[in-house]
């Protein structure tokens, strides 16, 4: 941890308190990792304001480029509701269907206490075409098995969220969010979301492939982890959950690395020419 968030720590006493230096330390380490000290503070709070532990896991922050999402799971979500005591469980979601009997969106619903001893149901709908994780063409492992509860997940998030703004304002449920993995990117194909937030032993091993460059798995791999804020045994795992997709990724990878760095020879020679011409 930083100096300055040292010391800020020490005047901002009544954030901090719940963590000691160390633990601090170890959540910027794990759960909140590659984030700014502001984005540190700014998870802190909303961990302490939320009333989660993020050293259980409870919420953790995904990042990624320079930007941060903070997160927790649909049962955080309820347990926050909870604790408002104007919070109740509202009616069984309801699920509409396409033509040909295919998942078309879910309904889910909460119930709120206003200030006036007045409960009212609150409605969010989720539809499976723009929260359903697929890579390379098919369902990750969750949605494919379990589509009608991942949906009501996310339906359900989006009410609690609308019944309770300002306790849930700032959270997005993993069964929302992609985990910041992107579904365009050449790099990101082989990643599935059911394996984010696992804390794999240390020393994990991967089988490479005959003829494969050592020096570049392990750039390949690095840029894993600094990409997606995850550990190496994180990656490696996820390596071996899914190895076909990541070997097929892997040679792409490697073609994208050498054209960039043709690009940057060129644009190097081409500024020594003007250079030379401009003397």
């Amino acid at each position: 941890m930083s100096a300055v968030l040292k010391q800020e720590s020490k005047d901002l006493g009544s954030l901090f308190v719940t963590f000691t230096e160390d633990e601090i330390d170890l959540i910027k380490a794990t759960v909140c990792k590659n984030s700014t000290d502001n984005e540190l503070k700014l998870f802190l709070y909303t961990a302490r304001n939320c009333g989660l532990d993020p050293l259980l896991k409870q919420i953790y922050a995904v990042k990624r480029g320079n930007s941060m999402t903070i997160q927790t799971g649909i049962d955080g979500f309820r347990a926050i509701a909870e604790r408002t005591r104007m919070y109740s469980p509202g009616d069984e979601t309801k699920y509409e269907y396409k033509e040909d009997k295919s998942l078309l969106s879910a309904t889910a619903y909460v119930k709120k206490m206003t200030r006036d001893g007045t409960w009212h149901q609150i409605s969010a709908t989720a539809f499976f075409e723009e929260y359903a994780q697929s890579y390379n063409g098919r369902l990750s492992q969750f949605w494919g098995k379990m589509p009608h509860v991942m949906l009501s997940k996310v339906a359900e998030s989006n009410a609690l969220r609308k019944a309770f703004p300002f306790e849930l304002g700032a959270l997005y449920s993993s069964e929302e969010m992609h985990n910041g993995i992107s579904k365009t990117k050449v790099e990101d194909e082989f990643l599935t979301e059911e394996l984010v937030g696992t804390t794999p032993e240390d020393n994990v091993a991967i089988v490479m492939p005959e003829g494969a460059d050592p020096k570049l798995v392990d750039e390949y791999i690095k840029y894993l982890e600094k990409l997606y804020s995850q550990t190496n045994p994180v990656i490696k795992s996820w390596i071996n959950k899914s190895p076909k997709r990541f070997w097929e990724t892997f040679p792409k990878w490697v073609a994208l690395q050498e054209k960039k760095k043709k690009e940057e020879s060129t644009e190097k020679i081409v500024e020594i020419k003007e250079v030379e011409v401009g003397v």
